[in-house]
């Protein structure tokens, strides 16, 4: 998706650096992911988070920057597709 002041990208293991960087404290991590993961967060970690047909990550990343700026997911679960894990 493209927008004027946003753009998100599929999530990948190119991004789990930055994602792991935005991860400062074990509050943090369990407001974002529950007891899903544990801090500190690595990269097998975030590869069986992730390793779910249904869940669907983005990363956001600033127009004018091209920065990452943000992560979330789209969970498509039963007859639902929920919004979540949004940093």
């Amino acid at each position: 998706m493209i927008s004027k002041r946003l753009t998100c990208i599929p999530f990948s293991a190119a991004h789990y650096e930055v994602f792991i960087s935005w991860i400062t404290d074990p509050y943090f991590l369990m407001q974002f992911a529950g007891p899903r993961l544990t801090y500190p967060v690595d990269r097998a970690q975030l590869d069986r988070f992730y390793d779910d047909p249904n869940r669907f990550p983005f990363h956001v990343l600033g127009r004018t920057s091209g920065q990452g700026i943000g992560h979330g997911e789209v969970l498509c679960k039963e007859e639902s597709i929920l919004i979540g894990h949004v940093m």
